[in-house]
């Protein structure tokens, strides 16, 4: 085994992480023994999950990625590696996936094994799709994953005129403003930060979502247009275009990772319970509008989803009822009555 560049090392103290790196050297031993492998060096050697990663890595379907799925997947792939990465694709068996999963579900959240999974099926298929030293098979699609029920926190009024007050008392304005924003709007926190004051004409936004490349231009309402004008006020300088709008009390952008510790700040300081998050307010908004009866067009227009996505969001928050069935009838029934009066009068005698 020396000879072919195995070299023994550690396996740690975590007993899941230990035996799945156990798995992946024997499967890279027998790949070696087989002719279809080879230890690794200092660089993948073809043929192996790590190599399989790199050509991911230098594909077009990389590029097309947003920064933030890429930081996504790089987590996943920092997991998967250790334990994978040396052995032949071909090697990797569906339990072998399996014993990996067990492994993250028995040491951490269902999250997050869901979420290593995700990018672990994901690197597979990659590999079949461009047929990696001729993949056909995806071991990891086998694996049963357990996922989180989705989100269904909504904020309530009252609770976003508090936290708003909450951040403007503490001087964190750039919070405030961020979730007005979010609130008039629907967009996502990611979005918010990236705004520039270019991008406000006085009474909406106009943008390119970072998530789906869409453009939209949502619209405020006037309390946070006067928020706004306000804020630009509190800074003393005319802000130049291409400035960010949402900025922390030091005069910086916010981070992710900084919005979401000092808007916890504020949220618990307007008695607001742990689980409901500025990206509730995406989610809130939504379901406001299906409230009052937003089509699917409707709801598409303000969120930039698809009319179809749309139309999935006005089965959760407005879900068929016979309130709703009575209403269309009796819009059915006065059409109908003005059909028919519309033919009487077409075959009246002139």
């Amino acid at each position: 085994m020396r000879e072919k560049g195995m070299v023994s090392e550690p396996l740690g103290t975590d007993p899941a992480a230990a035996i799945a790196r156990a798995e992946a050297l024997n499967a890279q031993w027998d790949a070696i023994r087989r002719g279809d492998g080879q230890a690794a060096g200092n660089a993948p050697a073809t043929g192996t999950v790590a190599h399989l990663m790199d050509d991911l890595r230098r594909s077009s379907h990389w590029r097309r990625k947003k920064p933030r799925t890429i930081e996504e997947i790089e987590y996943a792939f920092a997991i998967i590696e250790p334990l994978f990465g040396p052995a032949a694709v071909k090697s990797i068996k569906a339990g072998d996936c399996e014993k990996f999963y067990d492994g993250l579900r028995r040491h951490g959240s269902m999250h997050r094994a869901a979420k290593i999974m995700k990018w672990f099926r994901y690197l597979f298929s990659y590999g079949c799709k461009v047929r990696y030293q001729g993949m056909t098979y995806n071991p990891a699609l086998s694996v049963a994953i357990e996922h989180p029920a989705p989100r269904r926190a909504v904020w309530t009024e009252d609770q976003v005129t508090s936290a708003i007050a909450s951040a403007t008392k503490q001087g964190e304005h750039g919070v405030a403003i961020t979730i007005a924003i979010a609130y008039d709007t629907s967009l996502r926190p990611g979005d918010i930060r990236a705004l520039i004051w270019e991008q406000f004409d006085g009474e909406s936004l106009w943008l390119t979502q970072g998530k789906t490349d869409k453009p939209i231009r949502a619209p405020l309402w006037p309390e946070t247009v006067k928020a706004l004008d306000a804020y630009v006020r509190a800074l003393g300088v005319t802000p130049l275009p291409q400035a960010p709008i949402v900025l922390s009390r030091s005069g910086k952008a916010f981070s992710r990772h900084h919005l979401a510790k000092i808007s916890r700040r504020i949220l618990r300081g307007a008695g607001l319970p742990d689980d409901v998050q500025i990206r509730d307010l995406r989610r809130t908004a939504s379901k406001e509008r299906a409230d009052v009866n937003a089509s699917a067009q409707e709801l598409a227009s303000a969120t930039g989803h698809s009319i179809g996505r749309s139309a999935q969001i006005l089965d959760v928050y407005n879900p068929p009822s016979y309130e709703a069935a009575k209403r269309v009838q009796e819009r059915r029934r006065k059409a109908r009555v003005r059909n028919r009066a519309k033919t009487k009068s077409l075959k009246a005698p002139a």
